[in-house]
């Protein structure tokens, strides 16, 4: 992801930010690109933001992946 915001929590609820973090799910295919994108340093607020755009399916389908995980 390109020019990533600092650590500050404005900076993460940029649309521009947002909409990164929400192509970045909705383009994720399986548990383990998940798991490489949660471990990173996006902050869980921007991914519950950005998973409000995404459809049922995928939500429900990364709900599941997160579910694996534990």
């Amino acid at each position: 992801m390109e020019n990533i915001p600092g650590d500050t929590e404005s900076g993460w609820k940029q649309p521009e930010t947002i909409a990164e973090v929400d192509e970045m799910l909705d383009f994720c295919e399986d548990a383990e690109t998940l798991a490489l994108i949660r471990g990173g340093a996006i902050p869980p607020f921007v991914f519950k933001i950005a998973s409000r755009s995404l459809s049922h399916q995928k939500c429900e389908q990364i709900r599941q992946w997160v579910i694996s995980q534990i």
